[in-house]
């Protein structure tokens, strides 16, 4: 679930219209039984900051997480996690550097990236003229 899930949520409980360009989906299908939880998303992705704040500095991270694989980046850093949740549901081996997870890693940045860039507010529609 992503955060901006919750108003479209909020506003079909009370009867009410969602806007044109709002990038969630409502959650009502699921929490009425209508639809199963894993019928509403392939991935979730989140963004935090301070990510790191041991390294005294403040990181931006990004996380991205489907079924199977978790992915977290460190931008401005070399660093990540990449966890197989089937193979090791805690988390206690990072396959970041794996290069049998390259394309792994590669495909998680890309839905990562994609999302942040179809997540971008596209202003009031053009006029035709």
């Amino acid at each position: 679930m992503e955060l901006v899930d919750i108003m479209p949520t909020l506003m079909e409980f009370c009867g009410e219209e969602v806007p044109a360009g709002i990038h969630g989906r409502s959650l009502m299908p699921v929490l009425t039984g209508r639809a199963p939880l894993d019928h509403h998303r392939e991935y979730v992705r989140c963004e935090y900051y301070n990510a790191l704040p041991s390294r005294g500095e403040p990181t931006y991270g990004t996380m991205v997480r489907d079924r199977r694989f978790k992915l977290a980046v460190y931008h401005g850093h070399d660093l990540g996690e990449l966890f197989d949740l089937e193979r090791d549901p805690g988390e206690f081996e990072n396959l970041w550097e794996n290069p049998e997870y390259a394309s792994v890693r590669f495909d998680l940045m890309k839905r990562s990236f994609d999302a942040l860039a179809f997540a971008v507010d596209l202003g009031p529609p053009r006029r035709r003229e």
